[in-house]
């Protein structure tokens, strides 16, 4: 355990705001400087996807007037269980859609803790309706990070053919025309 003394100038200690502030940073740095943290554990995986329409050129999911249902979605792992998913809207500036955010890494998935030592696969499949379908692979290593864990590499690929992404900490973001 770490032991923080602070003193506080009179002056400062006559504003009471100033004083709250001081008080509370003072109580959050006690904390976090007792805080223990697992460096190689893996928090979770994401794939954020959009999905264009390859004739009309149109995003299929939006706000309003989707091309396709949302509830026809469908997301799975090579054994059939579903892979749990969640629909959030595009960031601001860019044509309003909506993205699939897969989360297809999680900290008790064997995979996880393998990454850290060898390059790992994981396929994900898609089922937007009977007509448009993918099958994405994944393959990653992990490497730790102060309490923590983040994608070393990340690389994903649909039909033999690597899909170019931008790359966060814990996930992978692209855009697919089905």
């Amino acid at each position: 355990m770490v032991k923080v003394y602070i003193t506080f100038s009179h002056q400062i200690l006559q504003n009471p705001i100033k004083c709250l502030i001081l008080s509370f940073l003072s109580i959050t740095l006690l904390l976090s400087s007792c805080a223990k943290c697992d460096e190689t554990r893996v928090e979770g995986g994401y794939l954020v996807v959009s999905f264009i329409d390859s004739s009309s050129g149109k995003y299929i999911y939006t706000p309003i007037n989707s091309l396709l249902s949302q509830d026809s979605l469908k997301v799975f792992d090579d054994n059939g269980r579903p892979i749990n998913f969640v629909f959030v809207e595009s960031v601001p500036g860019e044509e309003k859609h909506l993205v699939i955010g897969v989360y297809f890494l999680n900290e008790e998935n064997a995979l996880a803790q393998k990454s850290f030592s060898s390059e790992q696969c994981k396929s994900v499949n898609v089922n937007l309706s009977s007509q448009k379908k993918a099958r994405y692979t994944i393959c990653f290593t992990s490497k730790t990070v102060n309490c923590g864990s983040v994608f070393k590499s990340i690389i994903i690929s649909k039909d033999g053919k690597v899909i170019p992404i931008v790359k966060g900490l814990e996930s992978a973001t692209f855009t697919d025309r089905l």
